[in-house]
């Protein structure tokens, strides 16, 4: 039974027009087709807009912010302050959130010309001094968390193949993830 209405990504979008499984829009029943089109650039032509979303935010210490005296971060642009060296964690780029953390230091690598420089993106990523790159949001939780009842907390995350032992210039630019550095007093 065909439905009239489905909710997809770009991806699995294009594999049903290959198919022959998704109708054109009707531009003439959909009045606000071409003021949204031009925000949202449709992925098949003839189709509708493809859609994703994100909910995507920085969580940071605010005691940890006091003691070094920042204030709290605004912007993505925050990541890369001095102070924060050998402080960030970010997710793994083969992670669901790696991709829209890459897509926000394209903006800050464009001065916010661009979202989908990706390159420029990875690149800007690859400037940081991080604390650890994660797979997971409970690795996160895990590292940060105290002891649990059964043990301590585990090792630095062990991300086998992380983005930026991939694309970092240099291997002094950015550290693998297999040994997060930390220097001491740092957290």
């Amino acid at each position: 039974m065909p439905y009239d209405l489905i909710y997809t990504d770009g991806t699995t979008q294009t594999d049903l027009v290959n198919e022959g499984l998704l109708l054109e829009i009707d531009l003439d029943a959909v009045p606000t087709a071409v003021e949204i089109g031009e925000s949202f650039p449709a992925i098949n032509d003839g189709y509708s807009p493809g859609i994703g979303l994100y909910y995507v935010g920085i969580v940071y210490n605010t005691e940890r912010f006091e003691e070094l005296g920042l204030d709290p971060p605004t912007s993505w642009d925050a990541l890369w302050q001095p102070e924060l060296a050998g402080r960030v964690a970010i997710p793994d780029i083969s992670t669901i959130m790696g991709m829209p953390v890459t897509m926000a230091a394209s903006k800050v690598a464009t001065n916010g010309a661009s979202f989908t420089d990706l390159e420029a993106g990875v690149m800007k990523l690859a400037e940081l001094d991080l604390y650890s790159v994660y797979a997971a949001s409970g690795d996160m939780q895990n590292e940060t968390s105290p002891p649990r009842t059964f043990g301590s907390r585990p090792a630095p995350m062990d991300v086998p193949g992380s983005w930026p032992r991939r694309v970092c210039p240099s291997t002094s630019s950015c550290r693998s993830s297999r040994a997060p550095a930390r220097a001491a007093g740092r957290r």
